[in-house]
Parts: structure tokens; C-alpha cells; sequence
């Protein structure tokens, strides 16, 4: 059984998804504030902000495979995929993690145990890879 360990993707990329899902949000809201009573304009809308967020959360997160690192996107043609002898370098900063590949870069943003159970996962599969640790405590 493959753990799916649950990621966000680089600052950037995460301020504008979640710019629009807020966005789908204040609507919900502006409808509720401009139709005092009970309407299932302001239910639909909230609930349709509660699924984006959902599929926002639920949909990105890294898979450790037989020789390949994948990190699904939302979209699944965009994932993301690095086999274990083309990474040369993994940083662990304050919020995320950069896996430095030979053709390719991957940043995403995790919780402290997240990023701790990547390194461990890239170290079993890639014992050569050379780990620096840049989160200043």
C-alpha cells in the first residue's frame, strides 16, 4: 500500500488557487448579506466553495513509487514525476520542501511532519541524495 503523503505547491501557485476559491467564498457571502432571508443561492454557493477547497486539499499530495517520486496535481496532466536516480539535492526550508532533479525542480509547501516523512521516503529510496536542512528554528 503507497502512503499519499498530502502537499501543497510553491507560494505562488497556492496564493492564486486559493485566491479563487475565497473568491467563490465572498460570493457566498456577498449573497448572504444581500439576501437577508434564507436562500439556496447562499447554501449552493458555500457548499460549492467547501468542494473546491476539499479537491484543493485532497487532490495534491506525493507518492513514493518502485523508482519514481510522483506529485499529483489537481490536474492530473500537470503531475509531476522525478525518478529516484535523477534527484540530486533535497532542501528542507521553514514551510516546504525543493527536490532539485536533473531536469526539474519541485517545490511544495507541507506541515513539519510531512516534509520530515519526504526525506525519509527520498533517502530510503535514494541513498546518495544529498539532504541540507535550511529550516532555521
Amino acid at each position: 500500500m503507497t502512503k499519499k503523503l498530502y502537499v501543497q505547491p510553491d507560494w505562488p501557485t497556492s496564493i492564486i488557487c486559493w485566491a479563487f476559491s475565497l473568491m467563490i467564498l465572498d460570493m457566498s457571502l456577498l449573497l448572504w448579506l444581500e439576501i437577508t432571508v434564507f436562500q439556496v443561492w447562499t447554501v449552493l454557493a458555500f457548499l460549492l466553495f467547501i468542494a473546491v477547497a476539499a479537491v484543493q486539499v485532497i487532490g495534491r499530495y506525493v507518492v513514493f513509487g518502485e523508482d519514481v517520486l510522483t506529485v499529483h496535481t489537481v490536474i492530473s496532466f500537470n503531475s509531476k514525476k522525478i525518478r529516484y536516480d535523477q534527484i540530486k539535492q533535497v532542501t528542507v526550508l521553514r514551510t516546504q520542501v525543493v527536490i532539485v532533479g536533473r531536469y526539474q525542480t519541485i517545490k511544495m509547501l507541507a506541515s513539519k511532519k510531512v516534509r520530515q516523512q519526504i526525506v525519509d521516503g527520498v533517502r530510503e529510496h535514494a541513498s546518495s541524495v544529498k539532504i541540507t536542512n535550511n529550516f532555521a528554528k
